[in-house]
């Protein structure tokens, strides 16, 4: 029961749009295992932005949990602060472990929302899943090639983050079938079947279903929603908006059972093109034994929201980089022929280089670590890329460096 009422509270708080960090927890003291759900950060991966350690190297620091739903991390060693447990103003004391690293992004996110000033008018104020995705894909990855285990998607760096949201050539736009031009449609794909409500929910309309057995009808919705971007801009990335869709995930059956767990869920289907984007969920109607209760949750499927948010940049400024050390040119690229100016810090111990599509797909790996030249140019061929924008990441024994360039 105590759970049940932490999820709602929490759930209620990310439904009316605060931005929620926690710590992942912490081996240390800890007899639960390495491992074990730490509350409130391993509560609901749609609701929390749930944060792991890193020592003073940058990486995982083992005294701190792992596993599930971390999202980055951030510094969980020892830091020195200003204690308010002594009455001294020379009084100090340390922040350690996970509730060390958490108030790292806390400070990031409200750092972003203080700094972001859109000058498109069309473009909106950030909202959770802005703050939260925003922070991941600025990351710097540490440990193993991609999200894992151990810091999610990387350690938070936020010169990047404020670099990916800088104005006037970048701007977060707000798209979705409650203010858009859309297509939606809904098909049934199971009827009276037997389903499990793994805990109460709410309806926006003030129905409540208990947590027990229904039998439902499931409706799988479908949206093609218009994205309006200015003049000269492109889709650079895109992501979706939980907290403000009312559709949730299809039921998992396990052991024979059919569990739904009602929690807002959306997924964008494809890569959205720079006018438009299919998103998909799913609705369900519900009654009981007696018919008793018996409604639409979360929403019936013409009146479901589906909703996404957009990073649109200037084509002419998308040769802004992520971390400005990573040069390429000619930006953008017309021919076949990509270099890139590899900045002294690698050292000559390159890795691999990368190349990501604007939805993060890798579209091009290159692993021969003779590209680099006696004049530190690396010569790639991008004959095989679309037209788009693009994401080149090196990586070195010294660390990542990135830069953006449009093909066309």
């Amino acid at each position: 029961d105590d759970i049940e009422a932490f999820r709602e509270a929490v759930h209620h708080a990310n439904r009316m749009g605060a931005i929620i960090c926690a710590s992942r927890g912490n081996i240390f003291g800890a007899t639960d295992g390495p491992t074990a759900p730490h509350v409130p950060g391993t509560i609901q991966d749609e609701w929390v932005m749930c944060v792991g350690g890193t020592n003073n190297a940058g990486n995982y620091y083992d005294q701190c949990k792992y596993g599930g739903v971390i999202d980055v991390a951030a510094l969980a060693t020892a830091q020195l602060n200003q204690s308010c447990r002594a009455t001294s103003n020379t009084a100090y004391g340390v922040i350690p472990f996970t509730s060390g690293a958490t108030p790292h992004v806390a400070g990031l996110a409200a750092l972003m929302l203080s700094l972001y000033n859109p000058s498109d008018p069309n473009s909106t104020q950030l909202v959770q899943e802005d703050i939260e995705f925003i922070i991941q894909a600025s990351a710097t990855d540490v440990g193993a090639t991609g999200p894992d285990e151990f810091t999610g998607h990387g350690r938070i760096n936020a010169g990047a983050a404020i670099a990916m949201i800088q104005g006037p050539s970048c701007n977060v736009f707000h798209f979705g079938t409650d203010v858009n031009s859309n297509n939606k449609s809904s098909q049934l794909i199971a009827q009276g079947i037997p389903v499990e409500l793994t805990e109460p929910y709410t309806t926006e309309s003030g129905q409540t279903f208990d947590k027990g057995t229904f039998t439902a009808d499931v409706y799988k919705v479908t949206a093609v929603v218009s994205h309006p971007l200015p003049s000269n801009f492109m889709v650079d990335r895109y992501w979706e908006r939980h907290s403000s869709s009312t559709v949730f995930n299809l039921y998992q059956t396990v052991g024979g059972t059919n569990f739904l767990q009602p929690v807002e869920n959306v997924k964008i289907i494809g890569t959205p093109s720079n006018s438009s984007a299919t998103l998909e969920g799913y609705v369900y109607f519900l009654k009981n034994s007696d018919c008793s209760i018996q409604g639409w949750i979360p929403a019936a499927p013409e009146d479901a929201e589906l909703t996404y948010s957009v990073l649109g940049c200037q084509a002419t400024s998308a040769h802004e980089i992520i971390n400005p050390i990573l040069v390429v040119y000619p930006n953008p690229v017309s021919d076949n022929l990509l270099e890139i100016a590899a900045p002294k810090e690698i050292g000559g111990l390159i890795s691999h280089i990368s190349i990501y599509d604007f939805s993060g797909k890798e579209a091009l790996t290159i692993k021969d670590a003779s590209l680099l030249t006696p004049d530190r140019k690396i010569r790639v061929d991008v004959t095989t890329l679309s037209q788009g924008i693009y994401t080149v990441v090196l990586y070195s024994g010294n660390g990542n460096f990135a830069g953006k360039f449009v093909k066309i």
